[in-house]
């Protein structure tokens, strides 16, 4: 069951990098959260925290609702490296 959960996963991650690769960022962010919000805990859920505030960013999304994807990364992955860098680009918007 977790081998399947993993792999579906990370499916849902490898399409959302390339409709990221393609600018097409709303089904983007679209996969991503239906990946946090499904596959709690997936070896791709990091990554993802981190392309859907990104994605967020490029689609002039609304501060609060990236502060509140970075929050959830910050929450579950203290050490991530982007978190700085994400959170500036926040307060930049």
């Amino acid at each position: 069951r977790r081998l399947m959960t993993n792999r579906l996963s990370d499916h849902e991650y490898r399409v959302a990098k390339y409709y990221i690769r393609i600018s097409e960022y709303e089904p983007a962010m679209k996969r991503l959260i239906h990946l946090v919000n499904t596959y709690p805990s997936a070896p791709t859920e990091e990554d993802a925290y981190v392309l859907l505030v990104e994605s967020i960013l490029e689609l002039g999304g609304r501060k609060d609702i990236a502060n509140a994807y970075l929050a959830e990364l910050r929450r579950l992955y203290p050490d991530n490296g982007d978190i700085r860098s994400l959170q500036r680009q926040i307060d930049r918007q």
